[in-house]
């Protein structure tokens, strides 16, 4: 069983959509779009969700220019 099938849905969406704005946008979307994207209150939990799809492998995390 791989890592993306161990995924809950709705991590599975949002590395979909980060995936999505890449290809999009030339660019991932900010912790601010993804919280109102997927109906959190705040980017604090956008960013657990992030930070556990860098700790799983799927997404890596550079740092800011």
């Amino acid at each position: 069983m791989s890592t993306m099938d161990t995924l809950s849905p709705q991590r599975a969406a949002i590395l979909t959509y980060v995936h999505a704005c890449i290809e999009q946008d030339g660019r991932p979307p900010s912790l601010a779009e993804i919280a109102e994207r997927f109906g959190f209150a705040s980017r604090n939990a956008a960013r657990k969700h992030v930070q556990a799809l860098v700790e799983a492998g799927l997404l890596a995390q550079v740092p800011q220019q």
